[in-house]
């Protein structure tokens, strides 16, 4: 299966498959989004807009040394 994931090396979103190593958060926030993300799109530019479970779950992986995070809502 296709799935995008946050790239917390990169900083951004990259395609992937379900077969890659990942962590999973399952995080619906409600509402609808005030921006919308491309895999073009750096995180560095709308981290300020990411909800803070999302930004500390990134912070997370980071410090485990972990490559991709999937969030259902994003």
């Amino acid at each position: 299966i296709d799935l995008t994931f946050i790239s917390v090396p990169e900083g951004r979103l990259v395609r992937g498959s379900s077969r890659d190593k990942y962590f999973a958060l399952s995080y619906v926030w409600g509402g609808r989004s005030i921006f919308q993300t491309t895999t073009s799109n750096s995180l560095t530019s709308i981290m300020k807009k990411i909800p803070a479970t999302i930004q500390d779950s990134i912070a997370l992986m980071q410090s485990m040394g972990e490559r991709y995070l999937w969030v259902d809502s994003l």
